[in-house]
């Protein structure tokens, strides 16, 4: 990595939002790729344009695409929730002031 202020840590919970964005989006696709081949049938069933159905789907994509960047943002606030909870529960546990002082992480 180009920067050496990042933990070890740090790297792993990006990878691992990468990942699930990564997963989210492949599987918005897959989803979108099965509705586009059944336009024609949706168009039958619903007795309506197939511009209709397309603006439809437009609609269903951009609320998904919101939702992934609006969950990621509070997914990320609750992880640093969670950090602090730790780091307190460690306080609570250390020995010492010493022991405080040493295991101090930037």
């Amino acid at each position: 990595m180009a920067d050496s202020n990042i933990t070890d840590e740090q790297e792993a919970h990006s990878r691992l939002v990468l990942y699930q964005v990564s997963l989210g989006l492949a599987l918005v696709a897959i989803n979108h790729r099965a509705i586009q081949v059944a336009l024609p049938t949706l168009t039958q069933v619903f007795r309506a344009d197939l511009s209709f159905i397309q603006w439809v789907l437009l609609v269903y994509d951009l609320a998904v695409i919101g939702l992934v960047l609006t969950l990621e943002r509070r997914t990320r606030a609750i992880y640093k929730c969670l950090q602090f909870y730790r780091a307190f529960y460690q306080c609570l546990r250390s020995p010492g002031d010493f022991v405080l002082a040493t295991a101090r992480r930037e």
